[in-house]
């Protein structure tokens, strides 16, 4: 039960810290999980474990690699591909909040490795 308590906190604090990495729209970041109860092996390979206390919309984004060296030919890419993108800020779709920190945007896509 004890256990339990500790594990439940542990992922309540990774699902917030995962989410303030991405503050609005133009935001990009890559997320790295290094801990191997997010997977576990499939009859296909290492596959997102579906008992993982992520919140679904890292979960649906997340990709597990056998090797670092796909991993890291992968990150290259991603940086690459969003450094080039510079896409400027369309203020008329974007949702902000009156108060509060942060900018208020909603997030629409990112990628998470």
């Amino acid at each position: 039960m004890g256990n339990e308590w500790y594990s439940t906190q542990a992922y309540r604090a990774l699902n917030q810290a995962l989410g303030r990495c991405l503050r609005h729209r133009n935001d990009w970041g890559a997320l790295v999980l290094v801990d191997e109860r997010f997977v576990y092996n499939g009859s296909q390979g290492p596959v997102v474990a579906p008992n993982a206390k992520i919140s679904k919309w890292v979960k649906k984004e997340l990709v597990v690699y056998n090797q670092y060296a796909d991993f890291r030919g992968e990150l290259s890419d991603f940086v690459a591909r969003m450094q080039e993108k510079n896409v400027k800020p369309k203020v008329k779709n974007e949702r902000r909040r009156r108060s509060g920190g942060g900018s208020g945007r909603k997030v629409t896509k990112m990628e998470v490795f």
